[in-house]
C-alpha cells in the first residue's frame, strides 16, 4: 500500500469513528475532531490533529510526496485506533 493509500484510509477510519461513536460533524478529520474534543482524552486530540496535518500536507503541498516518516505516522495512527476503541 502507498503512502497516499495509508494516508486517506487512516483518515476516513478516524472520521467515520468519530461520526459514529461521538457524532461528530465537519468536512474533514480536523473539523470532527474540533467538533468533539472536550469528549477526548488531549493526547488523542494532538495525534489525531497530526493525522490530519500530514494528510493535508501530502494531499495539498506539492513538495510533500510522500510519508517522511512512514513507521512513526503508522505508529501513531495504530496508537489512535487503541484508543479509540
Amino acid at each position: 500500500m502507498g503512502d497516499y493509500e495509508l494516508v486517506i484510509k487512516w483518515c476516513k477510519t478516524f472520521e467515520q469513528m468519530l461520526e459514529q461513536g461521538l457524532g461528530a460533524q465537519g468536512r474533514g478529520l480536523h473539523e470532527k475532531v474540533s467538533a468533539v474534543q472536550t469528549k477526548l482524552p488531549e493526547a488523542l486530540v494532538k495525534k489525531l490533529r497530526f493525522v490530519a496535518t500530514i494528510r493535508n500536507k501530502l494531499v495539498h503541498e506539492s513538495s510533500m510526496d510522500k510519508l517522511d516518516d512512514r513507521p512513526r505516522f503508522e505508529l501513531v495512527c495504530q496508537e489512535c485506533h487503541t484508543a479509540a476503541d
